[in-house]
């Protein structure tokens, strides 16, 4: 089996700042640092993508080299109804020492998963969305599943656990995607970058509402607008002209 061995990706924690005492609960953690989705080896692999990426921490100077690139589940159960999902992270990278999750925070937005970081404390008005991930069914037919956030220090995080076979292949069970299973996840694209530049003029103000799927090159300019500008009405503007 031939496999592609792909340029450094830049990792800048490797290390859970969870607790991990017990290796059957898997901490969740948002990982803005993490340029690419990370899962240990708690996690049921449901397909390798025969890809290899070499892992730097920080420091530059740990390497996990040859690490697997995977589509990884995990089970969550939703603390309202008590029921199980099962959370999809596509295109992950594995590193075998890792008992904790590294979740890229832009991947997921990518694929549509909201991401609300901002602790409820913070919040003018929270809400349950507050501090939370909003994950859509696949399907259309039931409403976003809420992931609740918690704190550990100042880490976002939320526990799952590792599913068995049989709970993955069980079809009463809901799956939800927290990443994209394609295209190829790509974190050194300048492609969204540009986008974001484009939504500011150089003063920092909006200039456009774009229509676009993130993944696209193609910028459509749906409307204007000018929060920076006073909008003058007609009779105002005649005073002026006169004075």
């Amino acid at each position: 089996m031939s496999c592609d061995h792909v340029a450094v990706a830049t990792v800048q924690t490797v290390k859970s700042t969870c607790s991990q005492s017990n290796h059957s609960r898997i901490s969740v953690e948002l990982n803005s640092h993490a340029v690419t989705c990370v899962v240990g080896s708690n996690v049921l692999v449901i397909h390798d993508h025969e890809h290899f990426v070499d892992i730097y921490s920080f420091d530059k100077e740990t390497c996990h080299a040859n690490a697997c690139t995977v589509d990884a589940a995990i089970a969550y159960k939703d603390p309202v109804t008590h029921s199980t999902v099962i959370l999809m992270i596509n295109q992950a990278i594995k590193i075998n020492s890792m008992h904790n999750i590294l979740v890229c925070p832009l991947q997921c937005c990518v694929h549509v998963t909201t991401v609300n970081e901002s602790p409820k404390f913070l919040s003018a008005s929270p809400s349950e969305h507050n501090h939370a991930l909003l994950a859509h069914d696949p399907t259309g037919c039931s409403p976003p599943l809420t992931i609740l956030l918690t704190l550990n220090g100042v880490t976002s995080y939320f526990e799952a656990r590792c599913p068995s076979l049989a709970e993955y292949e069980d079809d009463s069970i809901p799956k939800y995607h927290l990443t994209s299973e394609s295209p190829p996840w790509d974190h050194s694209t300048s492609l969204y970058s540009s986008q974001e530049d484009r939504m500011v003029d150089y003063r920092g103000c909006l200039i456009s509402k774009l229509s676009t799927d993130p993944h696209s090159p193609d910028m459509v300019v749906g409307s204007v607008v000018l929060p920076c500008t006073r909008l003058l009405t007609l009779p105002t503007m005649r005073i002026l002209l006169q004075s």
